[in-house]
């Protein structure tokens, strides 16, 4: 099932996407990829982004896409993509 790619500044289910570090640019912002952080409120602070976009890198990193991991405490705390670069 295709999946939208993470932008900078997208939602998260605590927070948001804060930082983006990837080649390319969808709706003029910055894809985001494996390591790069979003914010946690419940944890309080940046967190990096677990990258599973297996068809898509950056170099020879996953890029984020919808319904992953931001890496903190928070067992249920994704990311809600909206970028228009659709994953595999």
């Amino acid at each position: 099932m295709a999946k939208k790619v993470a932008l900078l500044g997208d939602s998260t289910s605590n927070g948001k996407v804060m930082t983006a570090t990837a080649n390319f640019y969808s709706n003029e912002k910055r894809v985001v990829q494996d390591g790069d952080m979003a914010s946690c409120s419940a944890c309080k602070g940046l967190f990096p982004l677990i990258g599973t976009a297996r068809y898509l890198l950056s170099g020879n990193t996953l890029l984020v896409q919808d319904q992953d991991r931001v890496n903190c405490q928070c067992s249920d705390h994704k990311v809600y993509a909206s970028g228009n670069i659709f994953t595999g």
